[in-house]
């Protein structure tokens, strides 16, 4: 009898569990590939997203990821196809389409070369002539942008950060900015011994940068879902989870507090 009553017993929590899961929230979010931050490659699709997941679900919603090309992840959820998209820094072009959360990710942004071509800058005057390349959908800051407006920079853009550094590899470009982090695990990941020797970074950051989710203002729940994210981000902070994370992917975060334009 003690065991059809475990049973039943058991039998409800289950019920009660799948009834709370049903009830949940679900957002959709695009993603793409920036190791170490974001792969769908990596355990929890990387620390980012691991930090997005994990902050909802102390709010009881549930988050599905789609990856794609990153100009492809914007426009997905810039016309509310999806929720929203992570990770992103603050533009006030985007913010008018957006709205953004607290910032959760930290990178230094500086310029990668080849070692055959040796490169030195320390202001943007310094760039004049040289070819530059960019990734469709990226933004490099202020103070690149307007540099790229007045025609200092030449500047080609094309899909993806591979596809960058490979171009470097093969000296269709001369520099490309990325963050030091996302630069050296993609030469770790996707490039032989031999090619990672061939290339090298400049010292000097271009661009100390803060990383948000955004979510599309298409969707008029939106700001209930930056504010549920924003709690959920604060108590995976003050629990030391958000830490954790951080440093379970070796991904240590630069000083904010010295921050570059």
């Amino acid at each position: 009898m003690l065991r059809y009553v475990l049973y039943a017993v058991a039998g409800g929590v289950l019920g009660l569990c799948a009834l709370v899961a049903q009830g949940q929230e679900t957002l959709k979010l695009t993603n793409g590939e920036w190791p170490p931050y974001q792969s769908q490659h990596l355990p929890g699709y990387g620390p980012a997203s691991r930090i997005v997941t994990r902050a909802f679900e102390t709010q009881g919603i549930r988050v599905s990821y789609g990856f794609f090309p990153w100009s492809r992840a914007y426009y997905m959820a810039e016309r509310g196809i999806y929720h929203g998209s992570l990770i992103w820094s603050y533009t006030p072009e985007r913010a008018k389409a957006f709205y953004y959360s607290d910032p959760f990710i930290f990178t230094d942004t500086v310029f990668f070369y080849h070692r055959d071509t040796p490169f030195d800058w320390s202001d943007w005057s310094d760039l004049r002539g040289i070819q530059i390349g960019a990734t469709l959908g990226y933004t490099y800051g202020e103070g690149f942008e307007k540099a790229e407006r007045q025609g200092l920079l030449t500047v080609d853009r094309v899909v993806s950060d591979e596809i960058n550094l490979r171009r470097l590899l093969a000296k269709r470009i001369t520099i490309f900015p990325l963050s030091l982090d996302v630069g050296l695990t993609m030469l770790n990941t996707l490039f032989t011994p031999e090619e990672r020797a061939e290339i090298r970074w400049h010292p000097r950051p271009l661009r100390r940068t803060a990383y948000h989710l955004i979510l599309s203002r298409k969707h008029p729940d939106a700001p209930k879902w930056i504010e549920a994210f924003n709690r959920g981000l604060k108590m995976l902070k003050e629990s030391g989870e958000y830490e954790q994370i951080l440093r379970a992917a070796e991904v240590p975060q630069p000083d904010m507090t010295t921050a570059i334009p």
